[in-house]
């Protein structure tokens, strides 16, 4: 979890994909995961794909759970692996949006306030284009059971409750990226204090704070002391706000 362009992507590109050579789930500057993600590896199927749940099918009165069991309102990608390139392409669509006006916005739930405008057209707002995306992917942890849900930035977490907000005290563990250049903004708090920091968590003991990004705080002019006492000064000032444990 986190907020948006905190690198949660990225760090799952690091830990499941590095031996690609290249990212191969979306991720660059601003927002980049639009939808939940949900990340495993299908025992059943033997296979790796991708499955997409058009935004449309939040104006139906079927729950996502209930959806699960209609295949046939969910877009499949096969993955493959022998072509990284391709398989690339393919997982870029998690990050795709769609332009849509504020009443069209309001129909299928969000809130206009919480959206982007559309540069291209003018009084339009943008959405996600899917509802939720699930990822089967061989992988030694995915095929031992690991599953892991990337969640969008603040502005989306309310938008498919049942795989984000009440996933999370479920959860055996999650880790909560921030970036070390800002410390603790005031929506990281937000989200820290509204959907982490609970009382009634399965995750209480696997509750993770993660400063990423500490090359921002590199200072060649001033030398690597000056670098690691800013850094401590991070790790110190976040532990503080999140009332929890520094580990190195």
């Amino acid at each position: 979890m986190g907020e948006y362009s905190r690198g949660k992507t990225e760090l799952i590109n690091a830990l499941f994909f590095s031996e690609y050579g290249q990212r191969m789930l979306p991720s660059q500057a601003g927002r980049t995961t639009m939808c939940p993600t949900e990340l495993f590896f299908d025992r059943t199927s033997n296979s790796n794909y991708l499955l997409l749940l058009p935004i449309e099918t939040r104006t139906g009165e079927l729950s996502l759970q209930q959806l699960r069991k209609q295949p046939e309102r969910w877009v499949k990608h096969d993955l493959d692996e022998r072509d990284p390139e391709i398989m690339r392409e393919v997982l870029a669509e998690v990050a795709r949006v769609k332009s849509v006006t504020p009443q069209e916005a309001r129909k299928l739930g969000f809130d206009e306030d919480m959206l982007e405008h559309d540069r291209n057209k003018p009084g339009n707002v943008v959405v996600p284009a899917w509802r939720n995306a699930q990822i089967s992917i061989r992988h030694p942890l995915f095929e031992r059971g690991l599953r892991i849900l990337d969640t969008p930035g603040l502005n989306a977490l309310g938008s498919e409750p049942e795989l984000t907000i009440s996933m999370l005290p479920r959860a055996h563990a999650i880790i909560f990226l921030l970036s070390a250049d800002t410390g603790v903004t005031a929506s990281d708090m937000t989200i820290w204090k509204d959907h982490i920091d609970t009382e009634h968590a399965d995750h209480r003991a696997g509750r993770f704070a993660v400063l990423n990004k500490i090359d921002v705080l590199w200072d060649d002019l001033q030398g690597e002391k000056h670098t690691q006492e800013a850094i401590d000064r991070v790790r110190g000032y976040t532990a503080d706000h999140l009332a929890c444990a520094r580990t190195t």
